[in-house]
């Protein structure tokens, strides 16, 4: 239950108060657990220098594990209500589409 309460109430607080520190390290810990929405938050972190300082290398690293965190399903695709199939995170597959752009951006020199 506190993980529950920390990903509805810490990180955001931390992105909408502008304390990015906070939510850098709230999305540290759960992307080192596999959630891939920390894994996209941190992976824009790096890529921007909030946090942890900015780190082309280690954004790019992120990128590529949210980009592959993909689910079958209907909350996994943003669908609240009548949502059925395999469990995820709500909007996984959205993130998972945002992480491959910044990929893309990354490499074609877009973010550096």
């Amino acid at each position: 239950m506190l993980d529950l309460i920390l990903i509805l109430v810490k990180e955001p607080i931390g992105w909408t108060s502008g304390n990015y520190q906070q939510a850098f390290d709230t999305a540290k810990i759960y992307a080192d657990k596999g959630q891939p929405w920390a894994q996209l938050r941190l992976s824009i972190f790096y890529a921007n220098g909030g946090g942890g300082g900015k780190d082309t290398k280690v954004a790019l690293d992120w990128h590529q594990k949210a980009s592959v965190q993909t689910a079958l399903g209907d909350w996994a695709n943003g669908q609240i209500v009548g949502a059925t199939g395999q469990t995820g995170c709500f909007n996984q597959n959205s993130d998972a589409l945002l992480a491959r752009f910044n990929l893309a951006q990354l490499y074609f020199g877009v973010l550096q």
